[in-house]
């Protein structure tokens, strides 16, 4: 029996392998490449902010500040201190890193990211986050493990080799990372640190010949050889590396795991992924210090986010390296508008996701959220782009997948961002605005609710959220010509209470809050 049989067939298709014994405007609209090449010298970075993190006291829209000091008056931080970005926007205080990456056109901000009807459970969420999958869906495999299986269908069979030498993808903990689950093996080795590179034992030598359980016991001597292939690979390319920024902090966790990557890049590793998990973030209670809100927790957990990503593109811009690493934050969902008493925030919806390196545009796609004095106790940010949107544009313009293919790994079509730039030919074109005007009203509206747009030819969606981030109203998705447009909606059925209106179409999406009487 072959080990891609056996994984298939057996009960051990989740077994970890550790280190050291552990439809609108789809994605075919972009224009970056004019080639394909479903494997290249790309390498992506995931950093899992795990818990939920409050967007709103990570990167502060100020053109609501006066409003949120009395939504969340026990968490919000001084605005004296917040570092300003171009915008109405501001970084935490103890985001200084990611304020100068912004402003060097190193940092991508993507506003309002989640997925329709949003599901508040962390566990569910995390699944759909890894899976690309549906809200109501449940998908067995990681959008990055899809990806993996394009290029490498016979995984694990024959591998490592002369040709890939190196683990396909890495995580770096002490267990594996589902979003790099694909059909047959998951493609991620777990590597908690440098110390974990060591070799196991091989008890079993030779073919195996025993009646009962035989094949099995080929399967795991086999895996254990694998195993040490990867583990003296690892600590070769770990050996020949070296890390050249000083700016590393030594008491920071996250900083020390991206020093590690960075150095197995500096080494010559070929891994395409590398996942972290930073851990903290479900900070319902004790989020900030009462009296000292720059400070706390979250503080802590953001300050630790934005010196470790400062001290890791400083590596990679000394290597030489920056044209091919790209990294990206994602959080399983952002928190609720409304602090509770106990100096925390509640699960939410939305919340802004990042990227950084040399080749992403260095702005910020989307608008501030709309944040209403009387915003219902429940309610999160509300969600302006798909985080799939993200994962599609990152296949296609970072790992310059065939649209087909990008399709067949997100299991559908899903809107193309401007959040990246092709390093090797230098972007000059300026991303055209889809919305010139928007207009919503009556609000508060009680039968008929009216949109008033004007807009580029192009196909648009219109539909309408709760306060929670259920999709309750989709009015239509059509193609709409250039010029302006008046649109009324029947929403007699909704009941009474605040809701999202959102229309997204070309590069762009646009959100409304009213409120049904």
């Amino acid at each position: 029996m072959k080990r891609r049989d056996f994984l298939k067939r057996g009960s051990m298709l989740s077994m970890p392998i550790m280190l050291g014994g552990m439809g609108v405007s789809a994605v075919q609209g972009s224009k970056l490449f004019d080639f394909i090449n479903t494997d290249n010298d790309k390498i992506l970075v995931l950093i899992f902010l795990n818990g939920g993190n409050d967007g709103l006291n990570t990167l502060i829209p100020l053109d609501s500040y006066g409003i949120l000091t009395d939504l969340r008056s026990e968490v919000i931080v001084p605005e004296s201190l917040v570092h300003e970005i171009p915008g109405e926007n501001g970084f935490h205080p103890r985001m200084q890193g990611f304020a100068d990456l912004y402003n060097n056109n190193q940092l991508q901000i993507v506003q309002g990211v989640a997925y329709p009807n949003q599901n508040r459970s962390h566990f569910r969420s995390v699944d759909i986050w890894n899976a690309a999958s549906d809200a109501d869906e449940f998908v067995s495999t990681g959008w990055l493990g899809r990806y993996l299986d394009e290029l490498h269908p016979q995984y694990p069979e024959d591998y490592p080799s002369d040709e890939y030498p190196d683990p396909l993808a890495l995580t770096i903990d002490y267990g594996l990372s589902e979003t790099c689950q694909g059909k047959v093996a998951n493609f991620s080795l777990a590597m908690a640190n440098e110390n974990a590179i060591s070799s196991v034992p091989e008890s079993l030598a030779g073919q195996i010949d025993i009646p009962c359980y035989g094949e099995e016991l080929q399967f795991i001597a086999d895996s254990i050889s694998q195993l040490n292939q990867y583990s003296d690979r690892l600590e070769s390319v770990y050996n020949a590396g070296a890390n050249l920024s000083d700016l590393y902090g030594e008491d920071n966790a996250l900083a020390t795991k991206l020093k590690l990557v960075a150095r197995l890049i500096n080494g010559g590793s070929a891994t395409k992924v590398y996942v972290i998990d930073h851990r903290g973030f479900d900070t319902h209670a004790g989020q900030v210090v009462a009296g000292q809100t720059e400070t706390g927790v979250h503080a802590n957990l953001v300050g630790s986010l934005s010196d470790a990503v400062f001290a890791f593109q400083d590596d990679i811009n000394l290597m030489g390296r920056s044209q091919d690493v790209l990294g990206m934050t994602y959080s399983e969902f952002g928190r609720r508008i409304r602090s509770n008493a106990a100096n925390g925030t509640d699960h939410g919806t939305a919340a802004p996701l990042f990227l950084f390196g040399e080749c992403v545009k260095g702005t910020t796609v989307g608008n501030n959220p709309e944040i209403n004095a009387d915003v219902d106790n429940n309610a999160g940010v509300e969600m302006q782009y798909d985080f799939r949107s993200i994962y599609a544009t990152v296949l296609k313009d970072w790992f310059d997948m065939a649209d087909a293919q990008i399709t067949d790994v997100m299991g559908g079509e899903f809107q193309y961002l401007p959040i990246l730039n092709n390093c090797l030919i230098p972007d000059s074109t300026e991303e055209e605005e889809a919305f010139a005007k928007i207009k919503v009203y009556p609000n508060p509206t009680s039968d008929y609710l009216t949109l008033d747009v004007e807009v580029s030819t192009g196909q648009y969606s219109v539909t309408v959220f709760n306060s929670i981030g259920s999709l309750v109203h989709h009015e239509f998705t059509r193609t709409l010509s250039t010029g302006k447009h008046k649109i009324t909606m029947n929403i007699s059925h909704l009941i009474a209470g605040n809701y999202v209106l959102r229309i997204a179409g070309g590069n762009s999406a646009h959100t409304k809050r009213f409120v049904k009487i």
